[in-house]
């Protein structure tokens, strides 16, 4: 079967799937409410960006949230300029009262609410702690009884520096329910990494653990965290919480080192901690306005930035991603593979809000390849969530999934953090599961929710997010600040407000940084700039990621993205591993460098870099074919498995490599061999003959 191309259509739904879709019942819903006639998802998605106002009340309705709506004025207001996010969802809610009551599900003894899953060792199956969701609203209420007593109060931050467990989860529910703020760093981070991010929000209170199985190996993380609690302890942490992760008492291995004024728990002793317990939860129902949890950028271009959520932001935004766009409901078991780093342990947090079970795991998803399958099977989920990059290591490692597991209960794969090339359809259609919902979106920490998704009831082209997301009406402009037309490449904008935007940045007095980040790009349009390269389907409205808008190649006056090349690329696995493309400056011009790393690192043969300029250039254009393509050892990569392209950019450019942040990155060292390569010195005629060529 030959590999399709982007554009090309992929599956059509059928009549059934559309008309049992979450959205579908929305539709109907709406048109009820509000006496219209909307026909299918193309009217549903108009209604949300022309009535944004009853949209978003219709969807707090629909989807049975809790709280009070403040007379006389709209849920969500929408006429109010886009980057004013202090004032603009008018409730009172709380945000775990929502995830633990807003369900069918809630307080049953049978149907479990969270499975938390670590790494398999010796060939036997994962080992796995499980509550109920009776079980998880008992130890929210421990928990958020337990904080109280320890002094926390609304607005202090509680934090975790931990492995992706069910106690995590607990820990953010009990945080919110008393109207504190969560936030979180995973285990794999760097002392630096995480203090550049922990102290900027001083945490009263870190929960964390004693240690973690990853590629089969025990890694301690004391020798980590005591340098981590003996400098936040130095400004307000005083309260360290330490899960025994790989216990099945949850019992530390040994007590944890900590300075005289931090008191030590254990996670046991932290829930026994209030002796008397209420018979509710005191669910503190604040502003929809008030913060939930904070959230970081990358940090490749700069200290990283903490983002700070909202609680009806985070309700309404990833409410209406998760049922709308993702189809979830209580029969849903969501199962994402994810860290602590990462927005999507916050999104799939989220999906309880629906009454949905989740999986969460901590270990590697490769060693054996067959681990997130093995659990599929063992807790019956019905949705995996991955990145393309695990897909195409499986693709890579001809491992087909659909021979080896039952896979009976999947029903949907939900892909994220980079686009989905079009031979990774077909390899989830053909060797994982026939006519698997392929939920591919993309969105960012900025929102912690999407700007584009996918629609169960919409057709589906290779290489296409199908659609804008639900409130956000999305455009491609140019440098000038106009609207390209559908059919060409432009930066991603949300020309409208949205309920999740960041109410602001943690210690930016005058929301400076706030508004440079997202409404400087285009200061006299007032719109949301996101940062990436994309083109709208002229036929099929659908959305290509081409890249970062800060990443995109523009050699001699021609822009485009990344992706582009990748796309073409990754097509030679037999010779090519991955590869990362940058722009070198030449002058007042740039040329494209493409870094390729081989497979085992075999030498670049000479054939392959002329197959790879003969196929961009067939594929492509003469213009896309990279100046120089090199061979690299190995490239750097975000925790998430992003590529750093922004950072080998800096770096090929001359950028000083102690100014570039290297806190995120998965495998900072990898960026050292790109400085000051021999290969890419330019001299004035090299400058003069690129120059020339061009002419």
């Amino acid at each position: 079967m030959s590999i399709p191309r982007v554009g090309d259509l992929f599956s059509v739904p059928s009549k059934e799937k559309i008309e049992s879709s979450k959205v579908n019942t929305f539709r109907l819903f709406v048109n009820h409410r509000y006496g219209l006639s909307l026909r299918n998802v193309w009217d549903v998605h108009a209604f949300s960006v022309d009535r944004p106002q009853e949209f978003w009340q219709g969807l707090w309705d629909f989807l049975g949230f809790i709280g009070e709506r403040i007379p006389g004025k709209p849920l969500f207001d929408s006429s109010k300029p886009i980057y004013e996010t202090r004032d603009t969802i008018h409730a009172r809610l709380n945000w775990t009262e929502n995830m633990l009551l807003a369900h069918s599900n809630a307080r049953s003894h049978s149907r479990l609410a969270v499975i938390s899953a670590t790494e398999p060792v010796d060939g036997k199956p994962c080992f796995s702690v499980k509550w109920t969701w009776k079980q998880l609203h008992q130890d929210v209420l421990k928990a958020s009884e337990s904080l109280l007593k320890l002094g926390v109060k609304e607005g202090d931050r509680v934090a975790a520096y931990s492995p992706n467990n069910g106690e995590a989860v607990i820990m953010l529910l009990a945080c919110a329910a008393i109207g504190a703020i969560w936030s979180s760093c995973p285990t794999d981070f760097g002392t630096k990494a995480t203090l550049e991010r922990l102290q900027q929000i001083e945490p009263v209170i870190l929960l964390s653990a004693d240690r973690y199985r990853y590629g089969g190996k025990v890694v301690p993380i004391y020798p980590k965290l005591e340098e981590i609690v003996k400098s936040l302890a130095s400004s307000r942490l005083r309260h360290i919480v330490v899960v025994g992760q790989l216990d099945p008492t949850r019992e530390p291995s040994e007590p944890l080192r900590v300075p005289g004024n931090v008191k030590y728990h254990t996670w046991c002793g932290f829930l026994d901690t209030a002796k008397t317990l209420p018979k509710e939860i005191s669910f503190n129902r604040g502003s929809a306005m008030r913060p939930l949890w904070i959230l970081y950028s990358s940090g490749t271009t700069g200290k990283p930035k903490a983002i700070v959520h909202t609680a009806g932001g985070m309700l309404l935004g990833i409410g209406a991603s998760h049922s709308l766009h993702s189809n979830m409901g209580c029969e849903t078991t969501y199962f994402q593979f994810t860290t602590l780093g990462w927005m999507m342990w916050n999104y799939q947090v989220s999906t309880l809000s629906l009454g949905c079970t989740i999986i969460t795991f901590d270990g590697s998803p490769l060693k054996p390849l067959s681990v997130l399958w093995d659990l599929i099977d063992e807790h019956s989920a019905t949705y995996l969530g991955i990145s393309p990059r695990y897909l195409q290591v499986l693709l890579s490692s001809n491992y087909c999934p659909r021979e080896k597991h039952s896979l009976k209960t999947l029903d949907t794969l939900g892909t994220a953090g980079a686009p989905v090339k079009p031979e990774l359809y077909v390899f989830m259609d053909n060797e994982i599961k026939k006519d698997v919902f392929i939920n591919n979106s993309s969105g960012g920490t900025d929102i912690c929710s999407i700007f584009v998704g996918a629609s169960i009831s919409l057709p589906t082209y290779c290489g296409e997010i199908q659609m804008p997301a639900f409130g956000c009406r999305i455009e491609a402009w140019d440098d000038s600040g106009n609207r390209v037309p559908d059919g060409q490449e432009g930066n991603m904008v949300c020309v409208q407000p949205i309920p999740n935007e960041p109410l602001c940045f943690w210690n930016d007095p005058g929301d400076k940084r706030y508004r440079a980040t997202y409404f400087e790009e285009y200061v006299e349009n007032s719109i949301w700039y996101q940062g990436d390269w994309i083109c709208i389907g002229k036929e099929t409205k659908g959305i290509n990621m081409l890249g970062r808008s800060d990443g995109v190649l523009n050699p001699a006056g021609v822009r485009f993205g990344s992706a582009e090349l990748y796309a073409i690329v990754e097509q030679m696995k037999d010779e090519v591993d991955d590869c990362l493309a940058v722009g070198q400056k030449v002058g007042f011009d740039e040329r494209v460098i493409l870094f390729v790393k081989t497979p085992n690192n075999q030498p670049l043969q000479q054939s392959t870099v002329k197959c790879i300029q003969d196929a961009i250039r067939s594929g492509l254009s003469n213009r896309h074919v990279p100046a120089v393509i090199l061979q690299a050892p190995n490239l750097p990569y975000t925790a998430n498995m992003k590529r750093c392209e922004v950072a080998v950019k800096k770096v090929v450019n001359g950028t000083p490599v102690d100014k570039v942040n290297r806190s995120a990155m998965a495998n900072p060292e990898a960026l050292d061999w790109f400085i000051d390569r021999p290969e890419l010195r330019l001299d004035e005629a090299g400058v003069r003959d690129i120059v020339k060529a061009k002419l």
